[in-house]
């Protein structure tokens, strides 16, 4: 009986592993590519959002109001007519020390989230996953929107960015589900072991 018991684990953790295998192709990262792939993005992505965040938070804690225009200022003095100079403070308007918090605690926020992801991707979480569906999904429609009201490459790759990553990860999603349920079904289908008499 224990003999039989021990076939039976044996065979329990071969399907495991070979299901495993079967969707983890090694290729960047130790994670399939597509993982890895937005392993990168959202990792750069955060760290950008990061940095964003301790820039306002040190422009709050100065009292920098208008940061583009104290950044500016010594080369316009140089040169009035400095044409990117004068475009970014017209596009960036001055904002109030409330405002300049609340944008830190949301940029905070949300880098914290892609950490999370970042994390919970590493690990093969797949409750993350759907995470990442869910909140990429909501943006598409605003990406969708924006690129409506003006054209630019920048919004186009980030339209396809964000379409391929949600196409993905629904395809890697119902496969990991399905794998289960072979893999389980292939377990219920053991020959079940009796109990012989205690000798």
């Amino acid at each position: 009986m224990t003999h039989h018991r021990s076939l039976q684990n044996r065979l329990q953790r071969f399907l495991d592993t070979h299901g495993e295998s079967e969707m983890q192709h090694r290729t960047l990262f130790g994670r399939p590519l597509g993982i890895g792939l937005i392993l990168l993005q959202k990792t750069l992505w955060g760290s950008a959002l990061l940095v964003v965040a301790v820039v306002l938070l040190i422009f709050h804690a100065q009292h920098v109001t208008d940061p583009i225009q104290e950044l500016f200022t010594r080369e316009l003095a140089e040169d009035p007519h400095d044409l990117l100079a004068t475009v970014l403070i017209r596009l960036i308007p001055s904002v109030s020390l409330q405002t300049e918090l609340l944008l830190a605690v949301g940029v905070t926020v949300y880098a914290v989230l892609e950490g999370i992801e970042v994390w919970g991707l590493w690990h093969d979480l797949m409750w993350v996953e759907l995470l990442i569906v869910v909140e990429t999904s909501a943006f598409l429609p605003y990406d969708v929107w924006e690129l409506v009201r003006s054209h630019s490459v920048v919004k186009v790759l980030s339209l396809v960015i964000n379409v391929l990553i949600v196409l993905y990860l629904v395809a890697h999603y119902l496969r990991k589900r399905a794998l289960q349920r072979e893999q389980h079904e292939r377990v219920r289908r053991l020959p079940s072991v009796r109990r012989g008499p205690r000798s």
